[in-house]
C-alpha cells in the first residue's frame, strides 16, 4: 500500500506545482514603503489593474495622515461630526474595534497618534518624555469611535 501511496502523493504533487502560461506580476506600494507584491496564475493584465484599484482605495481609506478625495481615518480624526465612510472602511473599523475590545490592551486602533510620536523619535533619534507618553495614554483611553447606521461613524475623545 505504501508504495501505492508514495508515488500517487509525488505526482499529484508536480502536477499542483505546475505553471501555467498566464503569469502575471506587479507591485503595489502602499504607504511607509510597504510593498505587495502581486502575481496572478491564470488572470489578465486587467485582473492585476483591478487588484491595484482595491489596494490603492484601502491605502487611501485607511490613511490617517494625509486628506485625500475620500473620507478616510485622517477625516475622521480631524472630525467633531458624523463623517460617511465606504461600506469597505465601515466593515474594516467594526473589526478593529471588535479587536480592540477582545484583545484588551494588546492591540488599540486608538493608537495612530501615539505612533506618529514614536515615528518622529525615529527620525529625530530623540524619544519622546514619560509626560507625552501618559498624555498620549491617556487620550486613548478616553477615545471612542461610534458605528452608526448608513455607514457613518464619529468619534469622541
Amino acid at each position: 500500500m505504501k508504495r501505492f501511496v508514495t508515488p500517487l502523493l509525488f505526482c499529484l504533487c508536480l502536477v499542483s506545482c505546475s505553471t501555467s502560461n498566464n503569469e502575471y506580476e506587479d507591485t503595489f506600494y502602499g504607504y511607509g514603503q510597504t510593498r505587495i507584491y502581486l502575481k496572478t496564475y491564470q488572470g489578465t493584465d486587467e485582473n492585476i489593474k483591478e487588484l491595484n484599484g482595491i489596494l490603492n482605495t484601502f491605502s487611501k481609506e485607511t490613511d490617517n495622515y494625509l486628506a485625500c478625495d475620500v473620507n478616510n481615518v485622517y477625516t475622521i480624526n480631524n472630525s467633531s461630526n458624523d463623517v460617511a465612510v465606504s461600506e469597505n472602511l465601515y466593515v474594516c473599523l467594526k473589526k478593529a474595534k471588535t479587536l480592540t475590545t477582545e484583545l484588551d490592551s494588546y492591540f488599540s486602533m486608538y493608537l495612530g497618534s501615539l505612533s506618529k510620536i514614536w515615528k518622529s523619535a525615529l527620525s529625530t533619534k530623540i524619544l519622546p518624555s514619560n509626560e507625552t507618553i501618559t498624555a498620549e495614554l491617556s487620550k486613548v483611553k478616553s477615545t471612542n469611535l461610534m458605528l452608526k447606521e448608513n455607514n457613518v461613524v464619529s468619534k469622541s475623545g
